[in-house]
């Protein structure tokens, strides 16, 4: 263990530099990419170099005793190498980069990472391999899957801060059809994906206002005011328009349309006492408990403020201001 630590380091700061160096040749991709010579980088596996080695004892065998057959075996041998070379190669040149889709997660749960091939040309889709290092360093990897006419990969990357994950380089290789030689290209793909808040923390919901302003475990049932008729017999005094009366108006009754559970105001401020991370943990909470619930709410955070909604779309305008508050810009 402690004697393969160097050859790691070693082996993980060769592949650094090569990253950088063919961002630098390469530039940024953009999809779709089609994949063409100067961009395929090939090497003997480990079997390779045996194989090498191996067909070199036997010219050199050959060539001592004079054998011919011994030397007619080592050239067929080295030219079924380099036939299979040639066939990895090929294997990855022209293949199409047609999509790449990275949905966001929270804090401490992975990450969906998805790429498509086109243009395989038939071959078998496990051929293939994409692999990308976590941020931790760790070496992530998967087959393809699918058709063989387009082969597909699945990355689920762990991101542990919330925030903008930003996609680190991909690599894309092949060592088929003999595993003598591996032919990889890097991917440089400006893509990027939010990581929410971890949902956490045990502060109680704060209760919902009525309309007049105090806080009330639930509202009538409905989820939003747009409109006023006149004040009917049988309206809750609640619903009528006190102040518009006031100010000589016939008595109006607020209409609301649709369905929804309670309206909450989650206030950054109302958290006092817990930092940062904390609080931004326990308004996920909140946002995840209403959403759930089809309650309604609004979210004030320091410089902003998301008025009063509910539902998807709501939820996710929510989190992604929660994923970027406190954060450089």
């Amino acid at each position: 263990m402690a004697a393969s630590r160097p050859f790691e380091w070693l082996r993980r700061r060769g592949e650094s530099v090569a990253q950088r160096w063919s961002r630098r040749r390469q530039g940024l991709d953009r999809i779709p990419l089609t994949l063409h010579t100067r961009r395929l980088y090939i090497l003997p596996t480990a079997s390779g170099l045996l194989f090498a080695a191996t067909v070199l004892a036997i010219l050199a065998a050959g060539l001592n005793y004079a054998n011919g057959l011994v030397l007619l075996l080592g050239f067929f041998l080295a030219g079924t190498g380099l036939s299979g070379l040639h066939q990895t190669h090929r294997r990855l040149l022209g293949l199409v980069v047609e999509s790449l889709t990275l949905d966001g997660a929270h804090a401490g749960s992975a990450l969906s990472l998805r790429l498509c091939l086109g243009e395989a040309r038939g071959q078998a889709a496990d051929d293939y391999q994409l692999s990308l290092r976590d941020e931790h360093g760790k070496l992530l990897q998967a087959h393809g899957e699918g058709p063989a006419e387009a082969p597909t990969f699945t990355l689920l990357p762990v991101a542990t801060q919330r925030g903008r994950w930003q996609l680190p380089p991909l690599r894309l290789d092949c060592e088929a059809p003999t595993g003598l030689f591996r032919c990889w290209v890097w991917l440089h793909m400006e893509a990027s994906a939010l990581v929410f808040p971890r949902p956490a923390g045990n502060t109680p919901m704060p209760a919902a206002p009525d309309d007049e302003g105090h806080a009330e475990g639930s509202t009538s049932g409905q989820e939003e005011w747009f409109a006023l008729r006149p004040f009917r017999d049988g309206d809750s005094p609640r619903h009528a328009a006190w102040k518009s009366h006031a100010r000589g108006q016939p008595l109006q009754s607020r209409e609301w349309r649709g369905l929804s559970g309670n309206r909450h105001v989650f206030d950054y401020t109302q958290l006092a006492g817990l930092d940062l991370e904390s609080r931004v943990s326990q308004l996920t909470a909140w946002v995840l408990e209403a959403t759930r619930r089809g309650d309604s709410f609004a979210l004030q955070l320091p410089g902003r403020r998301i008025e009063t909604g509910s539902g998807a779309q709501h939820q996710q305008d929510c989190l992604e201001a929660l994923a970027l508050h406190g954060l450089p810009t």
